[in-house]
């Protein structure tokens, strides 16, 4: 049977157990264009909707930076030429021939191979400065190899303001990050700052929380997350929040801070790709 694939039997199974998820990592011997897609199981889809399980009984390597061609160490582009911005991998299948392979697209509907008629998104990916960004997959979860700073020393807008992550564009994905507060002398007059989904700019909250006693606050609503300070000090929070399909959450200050400086630091940890 020439290149990578086994033929499969058509089954009902929709879900599949976490530990037998395909999942996609950066390849050691080319971090900047290879990925690996894992042994395992994965529900495929046709233009029909009709669904089918599809193994990997051993992984294989796809190159982005190449046109697709079957077999493991090949090309894995769909159409085009790779450069920054967001990707996504498939699962492909060839109902004919049986064969497995996978494939890369900066769309959700992949161009597929001729014979190729089933697929399925098993992750989404981003590239910049023309290397595939680094990270770990564990289920639905993507963490970055380093933590990547989307607001450092900021100066949040008291009119509120969409933020782009560094995550994948084109669907929502929850980000996962650190919010910072730097503290600030007697004139930051009760510094806070409010956290939203990026689809939730209309839905403000009415008040914002009252500080502490110790001066600062740190908590989550249903649909926000924030953090305050009076006087001094400082606050950190994690936070947990959907993007839209543009990669933006939503922040909106108030308070004043510090004179002469903005000291709001959001460093991004990971993303959860919900839609797997």
């Amino acid at each position: 049977m020439q290149g990578f694939g086994i033929p499969i039997v058509a089954s009902p199974v929709l879900s599949l157990l976490e530990a037998d998820r395909i999942t996609i990592s950066n390849n050691s011997s080319d971090t900047a264009n290879d990925l690996d897609f894992s042994a395992g199981r994965s529900v495929l889809q046709n233009a029909a909707g009709d669904r089918r399980v599809v193994v990997f009984p051993a992984p294989i390597t796809k190159q982005i930076d190449a046109s697709w061609a079957l077999g493991t160490n090949q090309g894995g582009l769909d159409a085009g030429s790779v450069a920054d911005g967001t990707y996504h991998a498939f699962v492909i299948f060839n109902s004919v021939s049986g064969l497995t392979n996978a494939i890369f697209s900066n769309s959700l509907t992949p161009t597929l191979p001729v014979g190729f008629g089933w697929w399925r998104r098993v992750g989404s990916f981003t590239r910049v400065s023309s290397v595939n960004r680094s990270f770990a997959q564990f289920g639905r979860y993507f963490q970055f190899a380093t933590r990547i700073r989307a607001l450092d020393n900021y100066a949040v807008s008291t009119s509120g303001e969409l933020i782009v992550l560094p995550v994948p564009t084109g669907l929502s994905v929850r980000a996962h990050g650190t919010l910072s507060l730097g503290g600030g002398p007697a004139d930051s007059s009760n510094l806070l700052v409010l956290v939203l989904g990026g689809n939730l700019t209309g839905t403000i909250p009415d008040a914002r929380p009252t500080l502490g006693t110790f001066g600062a606050t740190v908590g989550h609503r249903r649909d926000a997350s924030y953090s305050g300070i009076a006087t001094g000090g400082g606050t950190v929070s994690e936070i947990v929040r959907t993007t839209n399909t543009s990669g933006q959450l939503y922040f909106r200050r108030s308070g004043t801070y510090q004179s002469g400086s903005a000291q709001t630091t959001f460093q991004i940890h990971g993303y959860e790709d919900v839609l797997l």
